[in-house]
């Protein structure tokens, strides 16, 4: 069982990338001491031109825990900024 709060997810997004869901009741986010099962990691790119190749940048992630619940994240520099965080709204 992997636990993790928002300060760990830097650490740990090589095994959450594609690995979310083999991971399957194994995976907690916690917040505010409540442990939300991840469903789903899914990273945001954006393909730029650089010198004549095409390369993606990966600008951000979203952390899927319910249908209802999700945590935004964009990358700033080297850190990751919550966007958005709907776990703040529910009960």
């Amino acid at each position: 069982m992997i636990i993790f709060d928002i300060n760990s997810i830097n650490h740990l997004i090589p095994i959450l990338i594609g690995n979310a869901a083999s991971f399957r009741n194994e995976l907690f986010f916690n917040q505010d001491s409540k442990l939300y099962e991840v469903l789903q990691f899914i990273e945001h790119t954006v393909t730029i031109e650089e010198n004549g190749s095409f390369i993606n940048e990966v600008t951000g992630y979203s952390m899927r825990l319910s249908e209802f619940q999700e945590v935004r994240l964009k990358v700033n520099g080297t850190e990751l900024v919550v966007i958005s965080n709907t776990l703040s709204h529910s009960s």
